[in-house]
């Protein structure tokens, strides 16, 4: 029987808009669901040019290459964007990378690979328009089938009876989940969700 493998992502990024702002970094976590086994841990930074601005433009004509960051975004990421440009990488050898890796692993059918994240609706936006051969993989998993924690748990919560947030730093809270470095790092966020994923899934085959 093959064994499932979720692959947990999370992006830190210039905005809200996939196309006009930058994806400055990604996460992905990918373990066994029933052990924990860490089978890839990764953050990656990119260099791609961007400019700073208070909000992004609403009248400009969409071209290719996301480059707007806005300085709001920064201020709840921390991303420090020199870093990036001295110690990023672009995004065409990221998605060779992660490309390779991933189309290799998934032809070992000792594994089942499903793609997961908080509000993975939004991560894979920025992955599509940036990352488009990693994008590919994820929606082409031989067994694919995509998973959000937000939208699973707010589902939850609502039959429920319940009014609680969502979000990620509620749910560490709420969960005792305590993270291996600096939160709102994509790395971090995505490993961490990943252990609230598998605690759901815990609590609720002991219920």
């Amino acid at each position: 029987m093959s064994k499932e493998l979720l692959v947990s992502i999370d992006t830190e990024t210039g905005g809200f808009n996939c196309e006009l702002n930058a994806l400055l970094t990604l996460g992905v976590f990918v373990a066994e669901t029933e052990t924990g086994t860490v089978i890839f841990r990764k953050e990656f930074k990119f260099s791609n040019y961007v400019e700073v601005v208070e909000k992004t433009p609403t009248n400009i004509e969409i071209d290719s290459g996301a480059i707007y960051v806005e300085k709001s975004a920064l201020d709840v990421n921390k991303i420090d964007l020199e870093d990036l440009s001295s110690n990023g990488t672009t995004l065409e050898s990221v998605d060779y990378e992660l490309s390779e890796y991933f189309n290799k692993l998934d032809t070992n059918k000792e594994y089942r690979l499903i793609p997961l994240g908080q509000n993975l609706k939004f991560d894979l936006g920025f992955i599509e328009q940036n990352l488009p051969m990693f994008y590919s993989f994820l929606m082409g998993c031989r067994y694919h089938r995509e998973l959000s924690t937000a939208s699973s748990l707010w589902h939850t919560f609502k039959k429920m009876g319940y009014n609680k947030s969502v979000s990620l730093d509620a749910m560490r809270k709420e969960m005792g989940i305590v993270s291996s470095g600096q939160t709102h790092s994509s790395l971090v966020d995505a490993e961490d969700n990943f252990k609230i994923y598998t605690r759901i899934l815990k609590d609720l085959t002991q219920t």
